[in-house]
């Protein structure tokens, strides 16, 4: 794997970010080209990558703030889904707070607070709990040291559809042959191991859900051309997304993005020259 800033890998996932291109340095900072899932490209510093603190652009973010406060507002009914839990029928009050009867992916029940399935401080039973800490072999220590990239792939997979708005908000959920005891093994069995350090998990049908026939190891080129949002620019008979032509070119992606947004020829905004 190719190593960017903060020991982070080319392809290397963060919350909603993909890791595109690095280390740049950038004064006292270390930063990296990352590319959002909603398609958006920016340099992210290495540290707020590595902390936590930055796990997808601000569109998105203000977007996720909204169906927060949304969800808040809305009470909950029969049917909802917060991670593994779906919300059976209402309790009743106690203590002060509203709680409800939900029942786990895996057909466990319990009595569950409203604030807490909120604020997602409870996304399945123990038992589940106990399964997704089985480390499959590949796993690593502590803190994900040592782990496979594809050990990662899954882990993050999981992650994504049981607690960010993006995918469980959606209702994109992973197929019960690659969860629990043995879901690893299942899904590694369909995927294969990824073929080089340029290729991430990617779905064929961005509606669709993370089940066999439906998931790849992709190119960021094959990623970009499966987005809608992302923004294809063609020199010759070469056709590639912004941030591969401003490596070409040896520019920063956003004075490319202007030059192009003011009517600049694709090769004279790349390469500073008159197309033929």
């Amino acid at each position: 794997m190719a190593v960017g800033g903060g020991g982070l890998g080319v392809g290397e996932r963060i919350g909603a970010w993909t890791v595109l291109f690095g280390p740049l340095i950038r004064g006292h900072d270390t930063k990296l080209l990352c590319r959002c899932d909603c398609g958006t490209e920016r340099e992210v510093s290495a540290y707020s990558l590595k902390a936590g603190s930055s796990t997808r652009c601000r569109k998105c973010s203000n977007r996720n703030n909204e169906k927060a406060r949304v969800a808040r507002r809305r009470p909950l009914s029969a049917g909802d889904v917060f991670g593994a839990w779906t919300v059976v029928s209402e309790e009743g009050v106690r203590d002060g707070g509203l709680y409800f009867l939900c029942r786990c992916q895996c057909g466990a029940e319990a009595v569950l607070g409203a604030s807490h399935l909120r604020a997602g401080q409870t996304t399945k039973c123990v038992t589940c709990q106990a399964a997704a800490r089985v480390r499959h072999g590949e796993g690593g220590s502590g803190g994900g040291v040592g782990r496979s990239t594809e050990y990662a792939a899954w882990v993050a997979m999981l992650q994504r559809c049981q607690s960010d708005p993006d995918w469980a908000g959606r209702g994109i959920v992973v197929c019960a042959e690659w969860q629990g005891t043995g879901g690893y093994e299942r899904f590694l069995a369909h995927v294969g191991r990824r073929p080089s350090p340029e290729h991430s998990l990617d779905r064929i049908d961005n509606n669709g859900n993370y089940e066999p026939g439906n998931v790849r190891w992709a190119t960021r080129r094959q990623q970009a051309q499966n987005k809608r949002t992302t923004r294809l620019i063609k020199i010759g008979d070469e056709e590639k997304c912004i941030a591969e032509w401003a490596r070409a070119g040896c520019l920063n992606a956003e004075t490319l993005r202007r030059r192009l947004n003011r009517g600049w020829d694709p090769e004279r905004a790349v390469f500073g020259k008159v197309g033929s």
